[in-house]
């Protein structure tokens, strides 16, 4: 499988979890996670982009650092264009400065409500004031970046699934509207909520440290769901 880790375009990596009671799994420690906690492994991927297949993967001991899990592996690997991308949880300061110190790039997603997403640019309603668009399937998204912290944060705005977002919310606010005993207090509470957090819908925001336009960061955040 090296050729595929070493002359692939980009490389999309990726750390799952998997739990195991086998008495035999000797990798298998005990771990805590938002799951549950019990032994478990985990499993390391390397996929090449170009073609989109895997090109490497190890079993490690559950209680390896997930970074130090990284950088052995893509150092193991040898592969030359890898890029960690994770999930939300993933995403802290000390995660991304132990990165960084690794030498490792990395596409992390960030939750909706992090201090480091400003959505100023959303909230103006201008589009002159994203920093462009790009088509994306059937789909155009819209971007704008900038630096926070010293990292660079780029912030995607997908309008089809902003609607589908926003019809989701208001159809269950709509709904528990038409209860025979409403809450009403519980209604004005979410739809309060819902006008807080308007300007979330449809938003997909990103701190990066790999120097690609855009929309190759959409792309690499995107292989990371196909692969899953």
């Amino acid at each position: 499988m090296q050729p595929y880790s070493q002359n692939s375009k980009h490389i999309a990596v990726n750390l799952t979890h998997v739990f195991s009671l086998s008495e035999n799994t000797i990798s298998s420690t005990s771990e805590h996670n938002k799951d549950k906690y019990a032994p478990q492994i985990n499993l390391f991927y390397l996929f090449s982009l170009d073609p989109l297949m895997p090109a490497y993967f190890q079993v490690i001991v559950g209680s390896i650092n997930k970074v130090k899990s990284f950088q052995f592996s893509i150092k193991e690997s040898q592969a030359k264009n890898a890029v960690v991308v994770e999930d939300s949880e993933f995403f802290s300061q000390a995660n991304v400065l132990a990165l960084e110190q690794a030498e490792l790039s990395y596409v992390l997603p960030l939750k909706r409500n992090s201090s480091l997403l400003d959505y100023e640019v959303i909230k103006l309603g201008d589009k002159n004031k994203f920093g462009g668009f790009f088509r994306y399937g059937r789909r155009v998204i819209w971007f704008y970046e900038y630096l926070k912290a010293g990292r660079r944060v780029v912030v995607f705005l997908d309008e089809c699934l902003k609607v589908e977002e926003e019809q989701d919310v208001l159809g269950r606010i709509d709904a528990e509207r038409l209860l025979d005993e409403v809450d009403v207090l519980d209604v004005e509470r979410r739809l309060a909520l819902f006008y807080e957090h308007q300007f979330w819908f449809g938003t997909v925001g990103v701190v990066t440290n790999v120097g690609v336009l855009a929309r190759e960061v959409f792309e690499l955040l995107d292989a990371r769901v196909d692969i899953l």
